[in-house]
């Protein structure tokens, strides 16, 4: 049967390696879900570009280019200034709300092709099972079952 100072020593072996191992597998989760949190704040970003563009094409900058639009109209029509001028911002807001559509295409795509984490999970888990196999180990050797046996240490 060991000694209480052998326990006391495999205790705190575990404790060292468990430390070891959580700081390790802290460090791997952050480095795997680091460019995944990149690539989604790129597409929000994105989008957000998209939304405030829709509102500035709605508001401000498209009615300097529906003048633009209501003076082409009103150069090669007879038609009226009202005419003419409905017809120019409604081609304003078509244009920019295109726009604004094919920078949500592009976010939409940046999100998409994030990828969730795969290593720091399975690296957890094998960690779990190799703390939970010594624990195991490490009772049936201080219960005496294991005399005749070497300790295995990961």
């Amino acid at each position: 049967m060991p000694k209480k100072t052998d326990v006391a020593s495999l205790v705190s072996l575990i404790t060292t390696d468990l430390r070891g191992i959580v700081s390790d597998e802290i460090a791997l989760a952050k480095a795997e879900i680091k460019p995944a949190l990149t690539r989604l704040l790129g597409g929000g970003v994105l989008f957000i570009g998209a939304a405030v563009l829709a509102m500035v094409a709605g508001l401000f900058v498209s009615l300097g280019v529906a003048v633009a639009f209501a003076w082409l109209f009103a150069a090669q029509t007879s038609w009226s200034a009202w005419l003419c001028g409905l017809l120019g911002l409604a081609c304003a807001i078509v244009l920019f709300l295109l726009i604004a559509g094919l920078l949500a295409l592009l976010g939409y795509r940046q999100v998409k092709s994030a990828q969730a984490p795969e290593l720091a999970p399975a690296a957890a888990r094998q960690a779990i099972e190799a703390v939970q196999a010594g624990v195991a180990q490490g009772l049936a050797v201080a219960n005496g079952e294991l005399e005749d046996q070497p300790i295995i240490l990961l």
